[in-house]
């Protein structure tokens, strides 16, 4: 199938908007790691659509800037400040603490690229 340039485009925008977002890095700084950590050409060229590809990229880069110490809770849930949101199959981030089928509970999750929105 293969994807295009747009599409890895849109991951590694999204992506690096969360990273920008909780880190507070610049934009430059955040696109060049997510796409190094993130192995993203190696994934491009072998992922079946664009949501696998952002599943791939997104794991990679929390694991890195976990495992490299640059941040060993990122990206730290909002609510609750102790642990790091899991990164979910559906492109979402959600707290591992709560129960998310609850109305209510925490947020049903955030979706990749939009932390921003929650982390102030």
């Amino acid at each position: 199938m293969g994807l295009d340039d747009a599409d890895v485009e849109r991951v590694v925008a999204a992506v690096a908007a969360d990273v920008m977002a909780t880190l507070r890095w610049s934009e430059r700084k955040a696109r060049r790691f997510v796409m190094r950590e993130g192995c993203v050409e190696a994934y491009a060229d072998q992922a079946d659509d664009v949501l696998t590809l952002a599943y791939q990229v997104m794991g990679n880069v929390q694991e890195s800037i976990q495992e490299d110490r640059v941040d060993t809770s990122w990206p730290e849930c909002p609510v609750h400040r102790r642990h790091p949101l899991s990164f979910e199959y559906d492109l979402v981030w959600r707290c591992p603490a709560e129960d998310t089928h609850d109305p209510a509970g925490f947020f049903r999750g955030v979706p990749l690229g939009w932390l921003d929105a929650v982390w102030r």
